[in-house]
């Protein structure tokens, strides 16, 4: 299955998405063990494969109007 794990890191969002065989529990210290780089801190884990948009991570309305 495919999971999305938010993560912070040094005061920032982030997002990993990986397959694990595993349920959502053994997924997230998959997580923890074989892929989160030192300082990332699993926050939630998403089944399937979604992204999560944050407010920091939309553009402003006026760069919105400029690049249409």
């Amino acid at each position: 299955m495919i999971f999305t794990v938010i993560y912070e890191q040094n005061q920032h969002f982030g997002t990993f998405t990986f397959v694990s065989i595993h349920d959502k529990n053994k997924a997230w210290y998959d997580f923890v063990n074989n892929y989160a780089e030192p300082g990332q801190k699993p926050l939630a884990i998403c089944p399937g494969n979604t992204v999560i948009y944050f407010e920091d991570c939309i553009s402003p309305e006026e760069s919105y109007h400029e690049a249409g």
